[in-house]
């Protein structure tokens, strides 16, 4: 990419740009709604991130059968939990889901699957899911 921006800065930018639908969502003037679309947008990011968790696993040559079906099933019993918490409708459901977009970074920095990512996706991820985490607090903090 001789022109314009590299891989790297629009993955960065992306990355940054998708906590703008929850700081929206946290503005938005009517609480239910501000609860809800913040809620299906959480659900929705989160269901992106298992999915990649399917496409590293299914790529990579260089983890174990075992390994793989380990990352598989997380990613299914995550989402499922994820799912199970947005369905509740309870504002401590966005601090489980805090944990859980926890629970997904802790996974890319643990298991061998993800060992190969770029660095600069591993700081990307690790900031961007640390400022969701932290609006996650803040939605609950402004809910209850």
């Amino acid at each position: 990419m001789s022109a314009g921006l590299s891989r790297q800065q629009i993955v960065t930018w992306l990355g940054v740009l998708g906590i703008v639908p929850f700081l929206l969502a946290l503005a938005w003037p009517d609480p239910d709604i501000s609860f809800r679309a913040f809620s299906l947008y959480s659900l929705a990011i989160f269901c992106f991130l298992c999915g990649n968790w399917w496409s590293v696993s299914l790529l990579s040559s260089a983890i174990t059968a075992p390994q793989r079906v380990l990352v598989l099933l997380l990613s299914n019993v995550l989402l499922l939990v994820a799912l199970v918490l947005v369905f509740l409708e309870m504002p401590a459901s966005l601090i489980g889901m805090a944990v859980l977009y926890a629970g997904l970074v802790a996974g890319e920095s643990q298991l061998a699957v993800f060992a190969r990512q770029p660095a600069y996706y591993c700081r990307m991820r690790r900031g961007v899911s640390a400022a969701v985490v932290l609006l996650h607090i803040a939605g609950w903090y402004l809910v209850t």
